[in-house]
C-alpha cells in the first residue's frame, strides 16, 4: 500500500525552458567544430540560464550524442577516429 503512494507522487520530469534549450543550441551550432565549452563558460552559462552547471555539461554531452550535423563533422574532419582496423600478426 506505501509503495502504491509513493509511485503516485514520483515527481515529473521537467524540461528546460524552450529559451534556454534554444540559447544553448546555438551555440552548439555556432562552435561545431569543437563543441566542448570550458569551465569558464559552463560557469558564464549557469548564470545566464539558471542551471547548474552539472545540467549544462549533461545538455551538452546529450545534444553531441543526438545531433547528427556534428556526427558527420567528426566522420568527415577526423576519419580515422572513425574507422576500425582488425588484422592479425603472423
Amino acid at each position: 500500500m506505501k509503495l502504491k503512494l509513493i509511485l503516485k507522487y514520483k515527481k515529473k520530469r521537467r524540461n528546460f525552458p524552450k529559451l534556454v534549450v534554444n540559447f544553448l543550441r546555438d551555440w552548439f551550432h555556432n562552435n561545431i567544430h569543437y563543441p566542448y565549452p570550458s569551465d569558464n563558460l559552463k560557469n558564464i552559462f549557469s548564470d545566464c540560464t539558471g542551471l547548474t552547471k552539472k545540467q549544462i555539461t549533461n545538455f551538452f554531452i546529450t545534444e553531441r550524442k543526438r545531433n547528427k550535423n556534428y556526427k558527420l563533422y567528426k566522420l568527415y574532419h577526423y576519419p580515422s577516429h572513425n574507422i576500425k582496423i582488425h588484422f592479425r600478426l603472423k
